[in-house]
């Protein structure tokens, strides 16, 4: 998924795309995510977190496992999703948000870009379908509007401590304390 291309292999898997492996239960695999030319590797989602390029997989029930591909220049090190030089919580903190509920178009943008803004409605788009692995601020596979977006959000507010976390922890999350989550999201501003 993304912008970009690649591929991911290992344990049987030989895909470019979406594609499917029945294996035993109890069976570990590595996945290895190999990027394109002109694309860069920016996280899995689902049963594996994080940007390496491996990761390490029990199949021990059902599992599903994405990688997401961006165009060279994808990863962020500001979360200013408008590219107006700011990381705001009335514009950057809401695109995200409303990008995490499933909006798309103008209900993403209206009233929240900032001025001036570096980057079109569809740039915007395409920018957060690339940067989502790095939206699981809490680190459980998924990248959520209720806890994750309300976390980015609340910080971007500048709230810390309890005040950031407090009831936007996912049940399996491995960052789950407020310390942890600081960090993740200070070294994304």
């Amino acid at each position: 998924r993304g912008s970009g291309a690649g591929s991911v292999s290992g344990g049987g898997i030989a895909c470019p795309g979406t594609c499917a492996l029945g294996v035993q239960s109890g069976t570990t695999f590595v996945l290895t995510a190999a990027v394109a030319s002109g694309s860069v590797f920016t996280g899995w989602t689902g049963n594996c977190t994080g940007n390496s390029v491996t990761c390490t997989v029990l199949v021990d029930a059902g599992k599903t496992v994405s990688a997401t591909f961006g165009a060279i220049g994808t990863l962020p090190t500001k979360l200013d999703i408008d590219l107006n030089g700011r990381n705001d919580a009335l514009t950057d903190g809401l695109l995200i948000l409303r990008y995490l509920f499933g909006m798309t178009g103008a209900a993403l943008t209206n009233g929240v870009i900032g001025a001036p803004q570096g980057r079109t409605i569809a740039q915007i788009y395409t920018y957060l379908n690339d940067i989502t692995p790095q939206l699981d601020v809490d680190g459980d596979g998924r990248a959520d509007a209720l806890t994750d977006g309300l976390m980015i959000l609340r910080h971007m507010f500048g709230l810390r401590g309890l005040s950031l976390i407090q009831g936007a922890i996912s049940i399996g999350a491995t960052r789950n304390t407020a310390p942890q989550i600081e960090a993740y999201l200070g070294a994304l501003m």
